[in-house]
């Protein structure tokens, strides 16, 4: 890393050097990333298991409802006496003014149909025997419920709901059932405003599915539930959450809820709820989105900053004292950097070159001075020489070419004879 800065400009390195330092930025963003995850999964499973047991209270205020009808419903002296013509009238007036039940109606202890709400022609010929509800009732001699079964009087699927009425020696007398409306449901789905691809659905004690919403073409009601969501369901608790791949394939978030008639007995109905879990990631993808671009923009604003403030600060002051510099290289002692003298230390250093390029412009110039002195010097001296040279030849000429002969006495005095 650092040959890798020493081998670069400035503004390069400037920019690795905010890189590196956004480092602890990006890791800090990572991180927040991983929060939004946790808590985006997190707040979308409480959503969906605040959902699925507001939907199972909502169910269970409607099996309250069943129970007290058909406790109401025993004490009419006409079903007392299970007369199937004034039973009939009671009951189809009753589910007139119920329409959270697909249909009500009595049985005696084997199982014989004496009348329902759903108008039959009397006798009725078709029997609840084998109904898992009424076999329960008969057993338990208490408040039970079903399973998936297509009821014989409407020809639709649904789950009943049976209360044996016993006689004063504690023997079953006869039976009340009531057919719930299973879509009933939907309202209270639709209400908790799920996003789309959300799906609702029941499943009696066997895994078997009683309802779905919305409806899906290759899912049947009365057909098994997936395994994997199945054996979810199907721990110590009575509620939680999970993230699985269901039936279409689609990965999702799922909660439920399981219900009891009695905390004692084993549960009667499973309530799941489920939210795609592409809905979880885009809010996901929201926020990193707003983080991503809000953060890109805070870099750019800060490199476009930055790379100004540097500019003006260091970049463009270390470019004149480079190219100062090669001026000075190049013998031009007479440049200089040209900036204001700041207290920095890019101020002190131009400061500094300034001063030394004076003091060397200084030095050039007096030995300059010095080298014309001695010029000129040297230029006298050799005029004088030639001169001297000069002139002894002339006195050599003269003693050489004379006709006569001539004396030089120790006066200095010249005689010519």
């Amino acid at each position: 890393m650092l040959n890798y800065l020493n081998f670069n400009s400035i503004r390069t390195k400037l920019l690795s050097i905010i890189m590196i330092s956004a480092i602890p930025v990006v890791l800090a963003f990572l991180y927040f990333i991983k929060v939004e995850y946790d808590q985006s999964y997190k707040a979308a499973k409480h959503d969906v298991l605040i959902a699925v047991q507001a939907i199972a209270q909502e169910h269970n205020s409607q099996v309250d409802g069943i129970k007290n009808l058909l406790i109401t419903l025993s004490q009419f002296p006409e079903i007392q006496r299970m007369d199937p013509e004034a039973s009939t009238k009671i009951l189809n007036h009753i589910l007139v003014q119920s329409p959270t039940n697909l249909n009500i109606g009595v049985a005696d202890p084997v199982g014989n149909v004496i009348a329902t709400g759903v108008l039959q022609p009397l006798p009725i010929r078709y029997k609840v025997g084998d109904r898992k509800y009424f076999q329960d009732a008969i057993r338990t001699k208490k408040f039970s419920s079903g399973e998936y079964t297509v009821s014989r009087a409407v020809g639709k699927p649904t789950i009943h709901y049976a209360l044996p009425i016993l006689d004063s020696s504690g023997n079953p007398k006869f039976v009340l059932y009531a057919a719930l409306d299973l879509t009933r449901l939907k309202s209270q789905f639709d209400t908790q405003n799920f996003p789309k691809g959300s799906v609702l659905c029941l499943l009696d004690h066997k895994g078997i599915r009683l309802f779905r919403y919305p409806e899906m073409d290759s899912i049947k009601k009365g057909t098994p539930d997936v395994p994997q969501l199945w054996k979810q369901m199907t721990g110590d608790q009575d509620n939680g959450v999970f993230i699985d791949t269901a039936h279409d394939d689609l990965k999702r978030v799922f909660g439920f809820q399981r219900l009891r008639l009695n905390p004692s007995d084993p549960p009667f109905l499973y309530i799941r709820v489920s939210v795609p879990n592409e809905f979880v990631i885009s809010k996901i993808y929201q926020f990193v989105g707003l983080i991503l671009g809000i953060s890109l923009l805070a870099l750019f604003v800060s490199y476009l900053l930055s790379n100004f403030l540097a500019k003006a600060s260091f970049i463009q002051p270390i470019e004149k004292l480079t190219s100062t510099i090669r001026e000075v290289e190049g013998g031009n002692l007479s440049a200089r950097i040209g900036i204001t003298h700041q207290n920095d230390e890019i101020g002190l250093l131009a400061k500094s070159f300034d001063a030394m390029t004076g003091a060397l412009a200084e030095k050039e110039n007096a030995r300059k001075l010095v080298e014309d002195l001695l010029h000129d010097k040297n230029k006298q001296l050799e005029r004088e020489v030639i001169e001297r040279i000069k002139n002894e030849q002339l006195f050599r000429d003269l003693f050489q070419n004379a006709a006569d002969p001539i004396y030089i006495s120790l006066d200095v005095q010249v005689f010519i004879c």
